[in-house]
């Protein structure tokens, strides 16, 4: 079946393993696992009955046909060892790079031209960004920057990532592009980032441009610069942790700012084009949680908070400007992990399908299955949205 006329997502299931699920054009699903714990491996030896492996943070490769993934292993006697793996779809092949020792999976996401896989884990108080080549051969992973915090974007399609480095507050955040295919100098940008946290490498016509935010006086403005930290343009103003999030296209990019930056939601959230050619408007009624754009739509979905902490609601943006609810939840921890990094995972975790038809998420519901979380589907093309539940399942992303 041509990938046009199927949808397909990756969920981490209730049993700890990869699972793909496919929406047929009729709406209905069909699943297959793709990975196992060894625990259940006719290889075992007896005596070793503790051990066994989980999948998580599934992310797709951008043609669709290969996942990368955190896998974990564990056993009552030896500690966990935590392993990237790159599992074909449509094939048998599984590539897993050499351990990474002592070190905690955070994220990880592949390079535009999908020759490159970046990972970022934690190890004591430093994150750290190891990338590996992807291909017949990979290579091993490499250590190519280390900080706290560190957020990064890639560009020129995988050939350099771009770094934002260190806290503002402490005065040691530095914006910076560096060459991981070649040995091209690193350059710091001259005007250094102020409060935000993932930069952009967008395309404004023929130029790639950086999104980043810089200090103006009291406040945070929206910037963007070429890729030497040059021709700075600004793009608006806010006040306190501000979030980016560029559109689809590129040509606009969607910000707001927590004022407390400490957790709390975001205030309203504006709109303005990356080339500068409009002034800011408002995009979102804030205070959200989370917010990004629907593909193919130009219309915003973000995610409130609904009467308590552990709940939150969803919502759409419609053509004519209204907001439409899409349903209440209690997220699962990684999906809310995902919410309150959405920035990172924007570019490499889709929560929508590439025509923005699908929505999915995550999460606790004791009226449909008290034994676990679930994976939910909305249909946004459907005159009356609502979420479905379709399999057991603690985390879902879409394929690009």
């Amino acid at each position: 079946m041509p990938d046009a006329e199927r949808h397909r997502l990756a969920y981490v299931g209730r049993n700890g393993q990869l699972h793909v699920l496919t929406i047929l054009p009729d709406g209905t699903t069909a699943t297959r696992q793709f990975t196992w714990s060894i625990r259940a491996s006719t290889g075992m030896l007896w005596g070793v009955e503790g051990a066994g492996s989980s999948a998580s943070w599934p992310c797709w490769s951008p043609d669709g046909t290969q996942i990368a993934c955190f896998i974990q292993s564990f056993s009552e006697t030896e500690d966990a060892e935590t392993r990237v793996a790159v599992v074909e779809v449509d094939g048998v092949r599984e590539h897993r790079f050499a351990p990474l020792v002592d070190r905690m999976p955070i994220h990880c996401q592949w390079s535009p031209d999908g020759m490159r896989l970046a990972v970022l884990v934690q190890f004591e108080e430093l994150l750290e960004l190891w990338i590996a080549e992807v291909g017949a051969e990979a290579s091993p992973l490499r250590l190519v920057a280390e900080g706290s915090p560190l957020f990064f974007g890639w560009a020129e399609h995988g050939r350099r990532v771009v770094l934002h480095i260190g806290d503002n507050g402490s005065g040691d955040a530095r914006l910076e592009v560096r060459d991981v295919v070649g040995d091209d100098d690193d350059v710091v940008f001259r005007i250094p980032p102020s409060n935000f946290c993932v930069p952009f490498a967008v395309a404004v016509g023929a130029e790639e441009r950086v999104l980043y935010v810089v200090q103006r006086g009291q406040h945070s403005q929206i910037a963007s610069a070429d890729l030497h930290g040059e021709d700075v343009l600004g793009l608006g103003v806010a006040d306190g942790l501000v979030a980016l999030v560029p559109s689809e296209s590129a040509a606009r990019v969607a910000f707001a700012a927590a004022p407390d930056a400490d957790g709390s939601p975001y205030t309203t959230v504006q709109c303005v084009s990356v080339d500068g050619s409009d002034n800011p408007g408002p995009f979102i009624d804030g205070p959200v949680v989370a917010f990004f754009w629907r593909p193919q739509h130009g219309q915003p979905i973000w995610v409130t908070h609904e009467g308590d902490q552990r709940h939150i609601q969803w919502h759409c943006g419609q053509p004519d400007g209204e907001a439409l609810s899409l349903g209440r939840c209690v997220p699962t921890r990684d999906t809310y992990f995902h919410l309150h990094f959405f920035e990172q995972f924007v570019r490499s975790h889709p929560l929508t399908s590439h025509d923005g038809r699908w929505l999915v998420w995550a999460s606790h519901d004791a009226a449909v299955d008290s034994t676990g979380p679930m994976v939910f589907l909305t249909d946004l093309n459907a005159d009356n949205p609502r979420a479905r539940p379709v399999c057991p399942g603690s985390y879902a992303v879409f394929a690009p």
